[in-house]
């Protein structure tokens, strides 16, 4: 009884690596554009609550120096 074997030949794992390393840098693009897209919104957060300090600060200096007649409606002041 005579038994033959075939060389067998190990799969080259280069397609694999190149995918891994394609994947990674993917992973890596994804996870920059989110870390950008979440300091894009805390910015944007700043300047909407600076925004509203200001829009707070001139309403109170405009009712601050603004006098009203007796129908309420606002007067502008007479500088003499």
């Amino acid at each position: 009884m005579s038994t033959t074997f075939e060389e067998i030949t190990r799969p080259d794992n280069g397609p694999l690596v190149e995918l891994n390393n394609n994947m990674q840098e993917v992973f890596s693009q994804y996870r920059k554009m989110r870390e950008y897209a979440s300091y894009l919104e805390y910015e944007l957060k700043q300047k909407d609550e600076h925004i509203l300090k200001v829009e707070n600060e001139n309403s109170f200096l405009r009712d601050k120096h603004t006098t009203f007649d007796s129908n309420g409606k606002s007067v502008e002041p007479i500088i003499t």
